[in-house]
């Protein structure tokens, strides 16, 4: 079986894909990684064969908002950055809706 990625924020199952994202992992510290084995069953998310005993090694990164706020910060994404994007990308959908 090869690598997959969920994020989880506030125990809310956000997104799963079937690679680890290293932008995501750029996030978190080394420290922050707990390894441990679970059955395949016992997975967070939908899809999820509940008669699938077999097991597998996860490596879980775990944070506060606060801390992830901060990193997100320093490398240049604050919340002002992401407003002014979409508010430049919704005006280029409506200019784009306009002409059609």
């Amino acid at each position: 079986m090869g690598s997959s990625s969920m994020l989880i924020i506030n125990s809310k199952f956000l997104d799963s894909t079937s690679f680890v994202d290293p932008s995501i992992l750029n996030l978190f510290d080394k420290n922050e990684a707990r390894i441990y084995e679970r059955k395949i069953k016992d997975r967070i998310g939908w899809g999820i064969d509940e008669s699938d005993e077999s097991e597998e090694t996860v490596i879980e990164f775990i944070s506060n908002g606060k801390t992830i706020k901060e990193r997100l910060e320093i490398i240049g994404h604050t919340l002002k950055m992401v407003e002014e994007i979409f508010i430049e990308q919704k005006q280029e959908e409506i200019e784009c809706l306009e002409h059609v």
